[in-house]
């Protein structure tokens, strides 16, 4: 008869091993998905004078860079994105919000609430005059002492809208949006974006908006630019530049998200289809219907 502590060993040993066999199978299926999905994505071309890896030397982010840094996660329950807007916004600025919020729901697969802005917060302190936009605010001080006093203990992240025009230091002309990816807190403006009010500026607004803001969430998860493919994740000196870049992640970047969160890129890929199902946007719809085809195939 076997001894005990041996049948002990060696279910435990097995139960190890099983789920050695479980992480691997995980992890090598992402990098499977990743090399699945690379041919639809375009590399990044050679930037043009004045674009912003012609102004900003950065470099690449491998996945296993990102990894080993301890990225942002997840932790303690922190599973939902939080948005507070800052400034007066008219009827159709809000829609843009409202629609903003439903595709960072289906993005990043976290739940979406409001909050209100701190009645003792003085978001106008260090604000500065333009004659093209009008009042900036200092993107810096809404970080540090509008958001991130008041982030939520429940928040992945928290977001600011505002309809002000936003500058990061006093060097700076304007920022379309900034980021902290350690204290999960960021803001970005619509005052660049065009007019919301005109239907036919509503769709540019909308597409700069989510651009944005899925941009900035990245960062919040500690993606950094992305350098290699053209990605949702690249930086951008203005509106035109960013016109230009998808406002989906490359297959770098989703790995990246998608094993922070702990979900599936076939869900997500899925998710995101639906709302530019929604949209009629066919453009789009035909991207994630390759997309998950090309990751179902065996």
């Amino acid at each position: 008869m076997l001894n005990q502590k041996y049948v002990r060993t060696l279910l435990v040993g097995g139960i190890l091993c099983l789920l050695m066999i479980s992480c691997k199978e995980k992890k090598d299926s992402r990098v499977v998905i990743q090399q699945k999905l690379t041919p639809l994505h375009k590399l990044k071309e050679q930037p043009m004078p004045g674009e912003w890896l012609a102004e900003h030397k950065e470099t690449y982010q491998s996945f296993e860079t990102y990894v080993n840094k301890k990225p942002t996660r997840l932790d303690g329950g922190r599973d939902k994105i939080y948005i507070m807007r800052i400034g007066t916004f008219s009827p159709a600025e809000l829609q843009i919000v409202s629609k903003a919020a439903r595709y960072l729901w289906l993005f990043y697969g976290l739940q979406v609430k409001y909050v209100s802005v701190p009645e003792n917060a003085n978001f106008l302190k260090d604000s500065r005059e333009r004659e093209d936009t009008g009042i900036q605010l200092s993107a810096s001080l809404i970080l540090n002492d509008v958001l991130a006093p008041v982030l939520p203990g429940d928040a992945a992240v928290l977001i600011a809208f505002t309809t002000y025009d936003l500058y990061p230091r006093p060097d700076w002309n304007y920022v379309f949006g900034l980021a902290s990816l350690k204290k999960r807190v960021g803001v970005w403006s619509i005052n660049r974006f065009g007019c919301a009010d005109n239907p036919k500026e509503f769709d540019q607004v909308f597409q700069r908006t989510i651009r944005t803001a899925t941009h900035e969430i990245g960062h919040m998860f500690s993606i950094r630019h992305c350098v290699k493919y053209e990605c949702c994740m690249n930086g951008s000196n203005n509106k035109y530049e960013m016109d230009g870049r998808p406002t989906y992640f490359c297959p770098e970047c989703l790995r990246k998200l998608c094993w922070n969160l702990k979900q599936d890129e076939k869900q997500h890929l899925t998710r995101v289809r639906s709302f530019w199902i929604n949209e009629k946007n066919y453009e789009l719809i035909g991207f994630y219907d390759r997309s998950i085809k090309a990751i179902s195939e065996d």
